[in-house]
């Protein structure tokens, strides 16, 4: 049993040295990019460290250090560069990934979704303007689906708040909440189909769409998992700060 917990505790103490070092030198590489910014550079970390933490349960497979760290590495800033692009909440994205494909950049729907946020092919053709970069990209790439899917959920959320679904029950997706859920169903459930939908959503742990549920409540999770990081890493650097 000793032996075990230490091999245990050697990989877990490897994982997150590797990690420590992919860090400190994206820090360098990515100085032109939206990460230059202290805040969007602790969400990315906080991303990186997150999904490091979760991906082998949620996946349900091992990965080699090298897969991990890199994967990791480009979600993390594919979902921080997305949030910043299209303004979108990270840890919204992060839990539709986790929830739609287990981080498996792989997956194939059952009605031809592809990737790691189950984007259909002909959705992502016309979604992105062929003048961009991601347009006509491959879908199974990590930062082509999230950014062509970001893209698309942005579509949705602008739609709901313009009122451009012309739903005679409007006044009901007024606050952030309801219109969050009810992107999270047009998404999953195509505009049209969830358009047909009351709009009674306010209590998305009530609401007859669990998958909304599901994701609204794993984003509030996360948020909070990484407020409290920051909280704690901020008083730390403040502690040592003082104490020089």
């Amino acid at each position: 049993m000793f032996a075990l917990v230490s091999a245990n505790e050697n990989r877990a103490f490897s994982r997150e040295h590797s990690l420590a070092a992919d860090l400190a030198t994206d820090s360098r590489e990515r100085h032109d990019l939206h990460v230059n910014d202290s805040s969007n550079f602790a969400l990315e970390r906080f991303l990186r460290e997150e999904i490091a933490g979760r991906i082998e349960r949620v996946n349900g497979r091992s990965w080699e250090t090298t897969e991990r760290l890199t994967f990791t590495r480009d979600l993390s800033q594919a979902i921080t560069d997305a949030s910043v692009e299209f303004e979108l909440d990270p840890f919204l994205l992060l839990a539709m990934i986790e929830t739609e494909s287990r981080y498996n950049k792989n997956a194939i729907g059952g009605h031809g979704e592809l990737g790691l946020m189950q984007i259909k092919p002909s959705t992502a053709r016309w979604i992105t303007p062929v003048t961009d970069a991601n347009w006509n990209c491959d879908l199974h790439e990590v930062r082509c689906n999230v950014m062509t899917s970001a893209r698309y959920v942005r579509y949705i959320k602008d739609r709901i708040q313009d009122n451009k679904l012309k739903r005679e029950d409007f006044h009901v997706l007024k606050t952030e909440k309801a219109i969050r859920i009810h992107t999270l169903r047009s998404y999953n459930l195509g505009p049209a189909r969830a358009n047909r939908q009351p709009a009674n959503l306010e209590n998305p742990a009530s609401e007859i769409l669990p998958y909304a549920a599901k994701i609204t409540a794993r984003a509030e999770q996360f948020k909070t998992r990484f407020e409290t990081n920051t909280t704690t890493t901020t008083r730390s650097e403040t502690q040592i700060a003082m104490s020089h």
